[in-house]
């Protein structure tokens, strides 16, 4: 694939982000997503004490039955859901997609870093499954979420990684306010998630700015299929839609900083 860096940091300066189609293998995801659906089903057998059994073993993910399962799962056994959750976050089938030597191209070129400033990290894979409430966050600037990285989210590149096989409006797909990084990064309010059953170390956290600085933009909404990546500018607001399908909705996430940047915290 040719890939155009002018164009890229042309969306990236003028809108806050960038689209590229087909750009993560689709066997390595749907590689990942089968462990992911493998480790699940091992937890739900022994929990019910039987085996489930399926038509394709190896497309779960658009299976209704298998979506149910795994829902009923996360209301019925929240704190096991969570820690298969960060089971899964450490799985190096999801390391090798966030770690993809074509996204650590595409940043060096982006960034115009040298590979020993690189810092990639802070990987995340979301399992947003029909009517979620609790983990929406809402609009919000990636910036916040790591003043460890960046002290006004100019050294930084979000990316986000479509793992579905299809993510339309319905299914949750992401929603950019177009130009908002243009305004800076916003002083947010933390938030730590309270109505849950969940220990601390597993609750959400959340950083929340006044909507008033983001009514004026342009909302767009970024329909996507398996293997597309979405690079945003570390200011841009941005949030998942709300999932009204019924299956699940799977993506992953990285960001990537430039350690030499002046935006890089002492």
């Amino acid at each position: 694939m040719q890939m155009n860096y002018k164009q890229l940091n042309k969306n990236l300066e003028n809108k806050g982000y960038f689209v590229i189609k087909s750009f993560i293998d689709k066997k390595k995801i749907r590689k990942l997503k089968i462990a992911i659906s493998d480790l699940f089903l091992s937890e739900l057998e022994n929990i019910h004490g039987k085996t489930f059994k399926f038509n394709n073993k190896n497309n779960l993910w658009n299976d209704l039955k298998f979506c149910n399962l795994i829902i009923n799962f996360r209301n019925n056994n929240p704190i096991n859901f969570s820690k298969l959750y960060n089971i899964i976050k450490n799985n190096p089938l999801l390391l090798d997609i966030l770690n993809d030597k074509k996204i650590i191209s595409i940043s060096k070129k982006i960034l115009n870093i040298k590979y020993h400033n690189i810092w990639n990290g802070e990987f995340m894979i979301r399992i947003d499954v029909p009517q979620d409430t609790r983990n929406i966050i809402g609009w919000h600037q990636e910036a916040n979420y790591y003043k460890k990285q960046t002290k006004d989210g100019q050294n930084g590149i979000v990316y986000w990684i479509a793992l579905s096989e299809s993510i339309k409006k319905v299914n949750g797909a992401v929603m950019v306010k177009e130009n908002s990084h243009r305004i800076g990064l916003i002083k947010a309010t933390k938030f730590q998630e309270r109505k849950s059953k969940l220990k601390n170390k597993f609750k959400s956290v959340t950083f929340h700015s006044d909507k008033k600085n983001i009514k004026k933009f342009k909302t767009k909404t970024i329909e996507t299929k398996i293997g597309d990546l979405i690079g945003m500018d570390m200011r841009l607001f941005h949030q998942s839609g709300e999932n009204n399908s019924k299956i699940i909705r799977l993506a992953c996430i990285n960001r990537i900083f430039d350690t030499s940047s002046k935006s890089w915290p002492n």
